[in-house]
């Protein structure tokens, strides 16, 4: 109810019965009441609304980070394999090999080959030696 319908309301009734009157001076102040709750309800529920997003937006950022950083590292894999960084050669749409560039179609970036296949090349032959050694050609 507005605030003048209110005291009209009021006036009116305090005029008939005094009874009434304070019936409708009770319920006035309780609706100012539960208005004044209703907006600290309000104005608590859009604070907690905007930490969360505040929260999202951090999260949201720190995994665009990881994105790219991941983006990064797999483009130097690529490169170090000498396949295409956008599909590996998956994607027969791929703007970039039109899905002809798997592992060993491309000339390998020699730096990236070097920091990143060459140890795990040189790691696989010695395990590859320790668990199949060579055997002589004298067998007893």
């Amino acid at each position: 109810m507005t605030e003048p319908m209110a005291a009209l309301l009021q006036q009116q009734l305090s005029k008939g019965d005094p009874q009434l009157a304070q019936l409708a001076q009770f319920l006035t102040r309780r609706e100012e009441q539960l208005t004044r709750e209703l907006a600290d309800e309000e104005a608590e529920r859009a604070l907690a609304l905007s930490r969360e997003a505040s929260s999202l937006r951090r999260l949201m950022d720190e995994m665009s980070a990881r994105v790219d950083t991941l983006q990064h590292r797999l483009d130097e894999l690529a490169g170090a394999l000498g396949a295409c960084p956008g599909c590996w050669g998956t994607d027969p749409d791929c703007r970039y090999c039109r899905g002809h560039g798997r592992p060993g179609q491309l000339p390998p970036d020699k730096v990236a080959f070097d920091q990143l296949v060459l140890p795990a090349v040189r790691t696989h032959t010695v395990l590859s030696r320790r668990s199949h050694p060579r055997q002589t050609g004298s067998e007893t």
